[in-house]
């Protein structure tokens, strides 16, 4: 059996379709329409229940959820493709933070301004809310404000 992954071709299932071809393993991609509001149907809830792409069926068969499990469990069984650097070094260990810093701090934003209404209503508050996310993950590190103070990447 051969890793699946399920998204929308543009999502954030990009990054699971791009780890796995660095590593030079074969996967079937299985299209899970946003804009048909597939991620909502039956069939997929029955794959991901919280209805949110991308999902990674592993090639013993389970269910992965979650990019930053996705990349780290690629990168764990494929270590000759470098996708990471050595486990145990200051490398790795920068490399991690990063990934955690875009899973925790920047891809949030991004669901937020792609998809407001998952949060308010739709209309004026969604709106509001989608021109208040808009600026965050585009704007330089030392632009960005939270609290009244900059906030730095990491």
């Amino acid at each position: 059996m051969s890793w699946i992954i399920y998204g929308d071709k543009g999502s954030g299932a990009f990054a699971a379709e791009a780890a796995l071809a660095e590593a030079g393993v074969r996967c079937d991609f299985r299209e899970i329409s946003l804009a048909r509001n597939e991620q909502r149907q039956a069939d997929y809830l029955a794959v991901n229940p919280s209805g949110k792409i991308p999902a990674v069926q592993l090639p013993e068969g389970g269910i992965l959820t979650e990019t930053l499990a996705i990349l780290l469990t690629i990168a764990e069984r494929y270590p000759a493709a470098g996708l990471l650097p050595e486990a145990g070094s200051p490398a790795r260990a920068q490399a991690l933070r990063w990934l955690s810093f875009m899973a925790s701090e920047i891809y949030p934003i991004v669901e937020i301004e792609d998809y407001p209404s998952r949060f308010v209503p739709e209309g004026a508050e969604s709106d509001a809310l989608k021109n208040k996310a808009r600026p965050h993950p585009r704007a330089p590190a030392h632009t960005r404000e939270r609290g009244g103070r900059p906030v730095a990447a990491p």
